[in-house]
């Protein structure tokens, strides 16, 4: 893993595992990026990209199901599956925003650490 900002981030190729850096020393969820977007036609001029967060379940029309399935979930113990195939653009514009962007040795060793929750979870049952 390594921290980079935003302007490396951006040149970055779609694919890209990360997490945003919150200033207090900790790490976003881990999320997708995909394409990079620029300003017009400018390819020199990047403003935004879409990505995937990897901790979503909305597949809600507006902000008002998503808080009722999540006071669903808090309150009645509900379960939504994760959305993995929808993106979003993130819209921020906060150019000081850093990024930890993790590499192909740190995604093969997540994916075992997750292939070993599967391994356990079928031990329990």
């Amino acid at each position: 893993m390594k921290i980079v900002n935003k302007e490396v981030f951006l040149n970055m190729p779609s694919g890209t595992l990360y997490s945003e850096f919150i200033p207090d020393d900790s790490f976003s969820g881990f999320n997708i990026k995909y394409d990079t977007i620029y300003r017009g036609d400018n390819k020199d001029y990047p403003i935004d990209w879409y990505y995937m967060e990897l901790s979503d379940f909305d597949d809600c029309d507006d902000s008002n199901g998503r808080y009722k399935r999540i006071d669903n979930m808090i309150n009645y113990g509900a379960e939504y599956p994760l959305l993995l195939d929808a993106s979003s653009r993130d819209g921020m514009y906060e150019d000081n925003q850093m990024f930890a962007v993790y590499d192909k040795y740190d995604i093969i060793r997540l994916i075992d650490v997750l292939k070993g929750l599967i391994s356990e979870e079928s031990k329990d049952k």
